[in-house]
């Protein structure tokens, strides 16, 4: 369960800086604010096709904020479980999720993001495959003496 640990840990630090940094650009925009003023200028001024309600800084802010979040909560259930429940970690379902989700979250970090959270999911993709081939040594098949 220790891969298992180490892949949710990965995780759980970026998200969880990701989230951070969300809240940091809330109050004084730092972290995730374009470099261009007129960038950041031009999202408060617009808004997203789906709703005038709300203009895209504020969107940006609530997905940087709501996505660390939802991420960091994921990685920490899979610690949970690894620690506390391991032998649900090897149900077949929870394996499949756990390796689509974060399989999913490392194809669009690589398409779409940059180094850091690509290489935190990398790890952690690593990890799961990996916990997922290791079998405890008690579901080993025995072996009888000729």
């Amino acid at each position: 369960m220790i891969l298992f640990r180490i892949g949710a840990w990965s995780m759980m630090l970026a998200a969880g800086g990701h989230f951070i940094a969300g809240l940091v650009d809330a109050i004084r925009p730092t972290v995730f604010v374009p470099v261009d003023p007129a960038a950041q200028a031009a999202m408060r001024s617009t808004h997203m096709a789906l709703t005038a309600r709300t203009d895209m800084w504020s969107a940006w802010l609530g997905f940087n904020i709501g996505f660390g979040l939802g991420i960091a909560a994921f990685a920490y259930l899979v610690d949970v479980i690894a620690r506390r429940q391991p032998a649900l970690m090897r149900e077949r379902a929870v394996l499949v999720a756990v390796l689509l989700v974060t399989a999913v979250l490392f194809a669009t970090s690589i398409r779409y993001w940059f180094f850091a959270p690509s290489t935190a999911l990398g790890v952690s993709l690593v990890c799961f495959a990996l916990g997922a081939q290791k079998r405890p040594a008690s579901s080993a098949p025995s072996r009888k003496p000729l």
